[in-house]
């Protein structure tokens, strides 16, 4: 593991190269997936940022790195540790501005690969609403945030992606009204059947 000021330095360096040039098309896209749509008050599911076509737009590269702010109601959803994806070391704490970020530190070649996972992280769900989770590249922040690649010449390539997701979270039935009900229908039943 490189220490840390050596990886910062590696990361600025290529971050720099990196903000200089953009790929003309965006075949590559963000996807957050979630573990249960079914979801209510109290429960916890993970979410997972997953990186489809990812060299659709630039063939014969490789990809060294990710970096993605994120926006969420925090009173409604409260969100957990990130756990990175295999191939990713997380340096989130090495950008202030920056809420996810990762680096393969020898790339991520194209094998034909159709998906990539980037990150899981879970979310607690604090309240019942709808609640939109957004994720993605600001463009005021090149080469901290987006996609980095070397393409097969060697040239820096960076795309700014982004990606969004809707949760509906009910809430959950209170045992007390449940109770209630079920005395209710049980002595509806008992004066019936007397």
């Amino acid at each position: 593991m490189l220490k840390r000021n050596n990886l910062k330095s590696v990361l600025l360096a290529l971050a720099a190269i990196c903000g200089l040039t953009t790929a003309p098309a965006h075949a590559a896209f963000l996807s957050l997936d979630l573990s249960d749509t079914d979801a209510k008050v109290g429960d916890v599911v993970t979410l997972d940022l997953v990186l489809h076509n990812p060299f659709d737009s630039v063939t014969d590269g490789l990809l060294y790195g990710f970096g993605f702010s994120m926006d969420f109601d925090n009173q409604g959803l409260s969100l957990g540790q990130a756990t990175m994806g295999a191939d990713w070391e997380d340096v989130s704490a090495l950008y202030a501005q920056t809420d996810l970020a990762g680096l393969s530190m020898f790339g991520v070649p194209d094998m034909g690969q159709t998906s990539l996972l980037l990150a899981s992280f879970e979310l607690t769900l604090n309240k019942a609403g709808n609640f939109v989770l957004d994720v993605f590249s600001d463009s005021n922040l090149p080469g901290e945030q987006g996609l980095f690649y070397l393409d097969q010449s060697g040239a820096p390539v960076s795309l700014l992606l982004d990606a969004s997701t809707s949760l509906n979270v009910s809430a959950v039935s209170e045992p007390g009204a449940l109770a209630l009900f079920t005395l209710g229908l049980m002595l509806a039943a008992r004066r019936r059947f007397n």
